[in-house]
């Protein structure tokens, strides 16, 4: 048995694809190649299996340096470099994977020409799904966009996005969500009921954090990559209607074109600070006594949940956004995103009498450190070694 990973990021330590890196040293023999983007220069390796790591920066060379700038000269949206990115890699790797060695291939579905080529060789494609299920996500982003009348859609809009997917999780022989609600929004269809195999990626590298002082300043704190399927339009109208002045709303993180469009058209927003991008956020957190907040229609998993409740910070959450981690009434509360009423009433039951936090603050940090943050990997490389095993797939 021998297993190949096909990821268009680079396999280094210090990025959020930890888990990718840590499953192929892991997996040590087994391992035949991992397909990806080339390391930073100067990167400090470790462990990283370097003879097996087949590497690219071409793609995102062409991506940053030719595409965007035609991007931004045509007015196309951002994201097609990314895209054009994915289809490069996917084109130059598709054919060197599905002739390799390997018996299994573990990738994501936006690589539907490997997954493709590779079930054609008879290999067994296990693709992780890094969102929840394609049709539902597209319906519901879809209808947003619809009902707010936005032009400036993200990628999540197109239907390209959503078809790749599709494609992918047709042919392959598993499909791992990574959250117990994602992998129920793939049950519900019908569809994949015996290629399933849940993992869940409830991951963060944030220790916890209990020092508590009246120092800290007060806050509600949503941090993403802000656009329309994080919910953040959806929370700036319920904040605008719930009118509080006495603790500000921020904002941590690059607002995408729909949400630029989005304030411009309904804005503005009082008491709500826009930080853009925040580097060292398990330092930056750490002045705060916040309430976290991220309203997602679709999600996968979600890595700045455990984060915030690593500080202690209570969650106000969608179904999707809970990571599987919030419970309503315990560590924070559950909200429909279109149930404006709920999420404004929600907002001042802390902002009314912020001491409500507190008994949340204490239940926040035991969700964390009663769980293992860092299984995923482990588990992973199990079940694929399972699959290994007389040919499982």
């Amino acid at each position: 048995m021998k297993i190949s990973f096909v990821f268009p990021v680079s396999y280094k330590k210090n990025s959020s694809y930890f888990r990718y890196i840590e499953s192929i040293v892991m997996l040590e023999d087994d391992i035949h190649r991992c397909y990806g983007i080339g390391f930073p220069r100067n990167y400090s390796f470790t462990d990283e299996p370097k003879k097996k790591m087949v590497l690219t920066k071409l793609t995102t060379r062409l991506s940053r340096l030719v595409v965007k700038p035609i991007c931004k000269l045509f007015k196309l949206p951002k994201y097609y470099a990314y895209w054009v990115n994915i289809k490069m890699f996917d084109l130059l790797f598709s054919r060197k994977v599905a002739n390799d060695s390997s018996s299994i291939v573990f990738t994501t579905p936006l690589l539907s020409k490997t997954v493709q080529m590779c079930k054609k060789k008879g290999k067994c494609v296990v693709v992780e799904a890094g969102n929840s299920e394609a049709n539902r996500e597209y319906t519901l982003i879809s209808e947003e966009y619809a009902g707010f009348n936005i032009k400036n859609k993200y990628i999540y809009g197109n239907p390209m996005y959503k078809n790749t997917c599709l494609k992918s999780y047709e042919l392959a022989d598993r499909i791992i969500p990574i959250s117990k609600v994602s992998f129920n929004t793939y049950k519900q269809t019908g569809l994949y009921d015996l290629k399933l195999e849940l993992i869940p990626l409830t991951n963060t590298c944030f220790p916890i954090t209990e020092q508590f002082n009246e120092s800290r300043k007060k806050a509600f704190i949503s941090t993403a990559y802000h656009s329309f399927i994080k919910g953040t339009h959806r929370l700036l109208l319920a904040w605008k209607k719930a009118d509080i002045s006495n603790i500000p709303l921020i904002i941590v993180g690059e607002l995408h074109d729909d949400m630029q469009e989005f304030i411009a058209k309904y804005g503005p927003f009082n008491n709500v600070i826009f930080t853009g991008n925040i580097n060292n956020l398990d330092i930056w957190y750490k002045d705060y006594e916040a309430v976290g907040i991220l309203l997602s229609l679709s999600e996968g998993a979600v890595r700045v949940v455990p984060e915030m409740l690593s500080f202690g910070f209570p969650m106000i959450t969608t179904i999707d956004a809970s990571c599987d981690l919030v419970q309503d009434g315990f560590n924070g509360f559950i909200v429909n995103y279109k149930d404006e009423d709920i999420i404004i009433d929600k907002l001042h039951y802390f902002a009314d009498d912020w001491s409500r936090t507190r008994p949340m603050q204490k239940n926040a940090i035991d969700t964390i450190r009663n769980i293992d943050t860092n299984n995923y990997s482990s588990t992973l490389v199990a079940y694929l070694r399972f699959l290994g095993r007389d040919n499982k797939c």
